[in-house]
C-alpha cells in the first residue's frame, strides 16, 4: 500500500498551536500504524471542535488504519503442486473443500467431475496433504484440456477462498480479506501465464464477486456478472421416469446437433468440448423436432441450456432441468451433480435463465460471480 507523505496532509489550523498536529510517517509498518492511531486521538483531543477539516481528516484516519493493519499482516505462504490427474489430489483436501459446500461448489466440481484433463496444478496457502487446515486459506486450481479439433489448449482455472463461506462480514474485515486475496492474485496470475505459455487460453471461471476487484487490473477481459443458482441435496426416487407429454421424447445430443448448440451458447465452446460432454447431455424433441437441450459441464454444473424460440412458453426449459437432475451415468447409482448439489450459472440482469430459476421450485439464489480472461 502506498502511504501519503506527511506534507500532503497538513492539518488545517486557525492558530499556531493547532499546527503542531502535523504528523510524519516512519518506514516501519507497526510504527506507522501506531503513529496514525496516536495522531487521530491527538487531533480529536486538541481540536476542541475549532479546527477546520478535522472531521474529514479523522474519517480519513479511520479508513486508513484498517489498511495499515493489513500491511502488518503476515504474508500467506504460496505452495505449487503439480499432479498427473485430479485423482492424485489428497483426499483430506477434497474432504475439507467439501465441508465448505455449497460455497466451494465450483472448485469441488472442477476437481471431482470426470473430464479429459491432461494435467492439474494446485496453488495453496498450506501444504495440500495437511491434516490441519488454517482458518483462512486460498486454493487455486489450474487444469488443461485438449480436444482433437483444437490448436489452442483450454486452460481452466478455479479459485476458492475460505472466507467465501462467511456471510455478511463487517466491511473492515472484508477489506482485509480482499487485501490478502489481492496479494495472492498478484503472485498467482503471473505464474499461471508463465505455466500456460502463449498457445493457451486462460479462463478463470466462477470467481466470487468479492474478489473481482482484485483481478481487474491483471485481466485481459472481465465478462458481465453471472448469477449462480443452487439446488440443495434432496432424496427423491430417482428410479422414476420423468413423465413427458405425448409426442415428446428425450435423447442425448447427437453429432448433428453440435453446430446448433455451439451457435446458441453464451460462452465460446469448441466442438471437441461439446463432443466430450455428449454422455452428460439431454435434449427434448417435440414431434421429431429439436426443441431444447442442456448438459453437465466439466465442473459439474448444469449449463448450455437453450430452448428454440418456437417452443418457448411450453415449459421445455423446466422439463430439461428435471430431466438433467435424473441423469445417471451407466452403472452409477446416483444422479450427476456435485456431492448431491446441483448448480447453474445464468446471465445477470433479467435474462430468461435468471427469470426461470428464480421461480423454479427447489432452486435458490447463491451469489454473483464472474468469468475472467487472463
Amino acid at each position: 500500500m502506498m502511504l501519503p507523505d506527511a506534507q500532503d496532509h497538513v492539518l488545517p489550523a486557525e492558530d499556531n498551536a493547532n499546527r503542531s498536529a502535523q504528523y510524519a510517517l516512519t518506514s516501519n509498518n507497526e510504527d506507522r500504524h501506531a503513529s496514525f492511531v496516536r495522531c487521530k486521538v491527538s487531533i480529536g483531543l486538541r481540536s476542541g471542535g475549532r479546527t477546520r477539516g478535522v472531521p474529514n481528516l479523522i474519517l480519513y484516519f479511520e479508513q486508513t488504519v484498517a489498511h495499515l493493519h493489513m500491511d502488518t499482516a503476515e504474508d500467506l505462504p504460496f505452495i505449487c503442486t503439480t499432479l498427473a490427474s485430479p485423482s492424485d489430489i489428497p483426499k483430506t483436501l477434497i474432504n475439507h473443500l467439501v465441508s465448505h459446500l455449497p460455497h466451494s461448489l465450483p472448485i469441488v466440481g472442477h476437481i471431482t467431475t470426470p473430464r479429459a484433463v491432461t494435467s492439474i496444478t494446485l496453488y495453496t496457502t498450506f501444504q495440500p496433504d495437511t491434516q490441519s487446515f488454517p482458518e483462512f486459506f486460498c486454493v487455486g486450481v489450474l487444469s488443461s484440456e485438449l480436444y482433437d479439433d483444437q490448436e489452442v489448449r483450454d486452460v481452466l482455472i478455479r479459485f476458492y477462498c475460505s472466507s467465501e463461506k462467511s456471510q455478511r462480514v463487517p466491511s473492515a474485515e472484508l477489506a482485509e480479506r480482499r487485501f490478502r486475496v489481492g496479494k495472492f492474485m498478484q503472485t498467482w496470475i503471473p505464474l499461471l501465464r508463465r505455466a500456460a505459455g502463449q498457445c493457451h487460453r486462460l479462463s478463470l471461471g466462477c470467481l466470487h464477486e468479492d474478489w473481482v476487484g482484485e483481478v481487474r487490473g491483471l485481466a485481459k477481459e472481465v465478462q458481465p456478472p453471472i448469477i449462480k443458482f443452487l439446488h440443495p441435496p434432496t432424496t427423491p426416487n430417482y428410479t422414476n421416469r420423468v413423465s413427458l407429454p405425448i409426442g415428446w421424447r428425450i435423447a442425448p445430443l447427437q453429432a448433428s446437433d453440435i453446430a446448433r448448440v455451439i451457435s446458441t451458447s453464451s460462452f465460446r465452446r469448441s466442438v471437441g468440448y461439446i463432443v466430450s460432454r455428449q454422455s452428460y447431455s439431454r435434449s427434448i424433441w417435440i414431434e421429431d423436432r429439436l426443441a431444447g437441450w442442456g448438459l453437465y459441464h466439466s465442473d459439474g454444473s448444469i449449463g448450455t441450456l437453450y430452448v428454440e424460440e418456437e417452443f418457448r412458453g411450453r415449459k421445455v426449459g423446466s422439463m430439461l432441468i428435471d430431466i438433467l437432475q435424473h441423469v445417471h451415468l451407466r452403472g452409477g447409482d446416483s444422479p450427476l451433480g456435485v456431492c448431491g448439489w446441483w448448480y447453474v450459472d445464468t446471465t445477470a440482469g433479467g435474462s430468461d435463465g435468471e427469470q426461470m430459476f428464480s421461480h423454479l421450485r427447489g432452486w435458490e439464489f447463491g451469489w454473483k460471480c464472474f468469468w475472467i480472461s487472463l
